[in-house]
């Protein structure tokens, strides 16, 4: 080899070194950095943790309500209305503060200026009860129902009680159906889960036809005393049958396209009427696991899209506020019986919730508690009670946002956007 060949080799081993060196140098730079990073961000608690202990200490001193109330990411992303958040926050980003506070409202309908009040207090919805069905046709309901829309900037939720048996609002009048709809307890006694599925698909059926989105049906409640309150319209059997009676309605129900609504959770028992006072159930925990809270959880499970929630004063749960009022009986329905749908108060009219609010604004208390919706008789008086609140800051604008969010959601969910 000569002179000139040995001196190219050279110089190429020298650049071969070079590299390998300086990539050797790169490597244990980065597995330095790397051992180094936990050292540095633990002076500083990790960056994201140190954020996440920030914002746990300012919701602690602060609103704690604030992020009980919002909706959790694993609902939003996977919840009952999972796809629906991202158009629902589109349109909550263009509504004006008057019609948010709005959409926390489900009331009665007006008996005067129906529709000067819908475009003043543009309420989410209407419960409707016998006196909007009275002495009408079917074509002559579906008119009023459409002309109550056509005043709504975000369309009405049209909801009923129409249980069957005691509590029927339409079939009840001849002039809708030829005979009112019998107690599901009756049903279910001498036809079983079949006759349970095809009367409440008739049923279904029957308030679509109307225009009506809504049936605040099935009772989940559970009692052994034929002499209860709730007891008629129980579906009359133990926790673990009324369970699969819950299942098979909340599943005909959603097949036929009607929003269904759980009630009365935790589960009315054998309490007194909550519509004429204060009604203390002093049950223990254990009981509600074991028994009350299985015909909620296989509605929950079957898909259910709202559950109510009873004015009862609940002690194992909450032994000063009515479980409507409850922040407690909230989160036992969203975190341990993991519901994502909507939850809304029975009537805030009853004498039971204006005896235990001893003077507050019971809307307030609602939304604090962590409801979406309130069903209100006076929703004037509802409306300017949370308007005053939210101006004096007592409540705040993403208690209100997460409350609405989530009614939108529910709202496109269904069709009814």
């Amino acid at each position: 080899m000569n002179q000139n060949k040995r001196k190219s080799v050279v110089i190429f081993v020298v650049i071969l070194n070079l590299v390998l060196l300086t990539i050797c140098g790169w490597a244990f730079w980065k597995m330095f950095q790397y051992a180094e990073a936990p050292a540095v961000s633990s002076e500083g608690a990790s960056i994201e943790s140190s954020a996440g202990s920030a914002s746990t200490a300012e919701v602690s001193e602060g609103s704690s309500e604030v992020s009980e109330n919002l909706p959790e990411s694993s609902q939003t992303e996977a919840g009952i209305f999972g796809d629906y958040y991202e158009e629902a926050q589109k349109i909550l980003d263009g509504m004006t503060n008057s019609e948010k506070l709005g959409q926390l409202l489900l009331t009665r309908v007006p008996d005067k200026e129906v529709f000067s009040a819908i475009e003043t207090y543009q309420p989410a919805g209407f419960v409707l009860f016998s006196k909007d069905f009275e002495n009408l046709t079917a074509d002559q309901v579906r008119q009023n129902l459409a002309e109550y829309q056509s005043y709504a900037k975000l369309p009405l939720v049209f909801a009923v009680d129409e249980e069957g048996g005691e509590i029927v609002r339409a079939s009840k009048f001849s002039s809708l159906r030829e005979t009112p709809f019998p107690a599901p307890q009756d049903v279910y006694a001498q036809g079983g889960l079949q006759a349970l599925e095809a009367d409440t698909a008739e049923k279904s059926a029957f308030l679509l036809d109307l225009g009506i989105q809504m049936n605040l049906a099935p009772v989940c409640d559970v009692t052994s005393d034929t002499k209860a309150y709730i007891y008629p319209r129980t579906f009359g059997v133990s926790a673990e049958e009324t369970a699969n009676c819950v299942k098979t309605v909340v599943s005909a129900m959603k097949t036929s396209g009607i929003s269904s609504c759980l009630k009365h959770f935790p589960g009315y028992g054998g309490n007194l009427d909550t519509h004429t006072g204060i009604s203390v159930d002093d049950r223990p925990l254990s009981e509600f696991q074991s028994n009350d809270f299985l015909p909620f959880q296989a509605g929950i499970e079957a898909g259910a899209d709202a559950v109510l929630v009873s004015h009862n004063i609940v002690n194992c749960m909450d032994s000063q506020l009515p479980a409507s009022l409850s922040p407690e009986v909230h989160r036992v329905l969203r975190e341990d019986l993991g519901f994502t749908g909507i939850i809304l108060t029975d009537d805030l009219a009853m004498d039971a919730i204006s005896q235990a609010a001893d003077g507050e604004s019971t809307a307030v208390l609602a939304l604090h508690a962590g409801n979406n919706l309130m069903i209100v008789t006076d929703f004037a008086v509802a409306y300017r009670d949370l308007e005053s609140a939210w101006n004096a800051g007592a409540i705040t604008t993403d208690q209100i946002d997460a409350a609405v969010l989530r009614t939108i959601a529910w709202k496109l969910y269904k069709g009814i956007m």
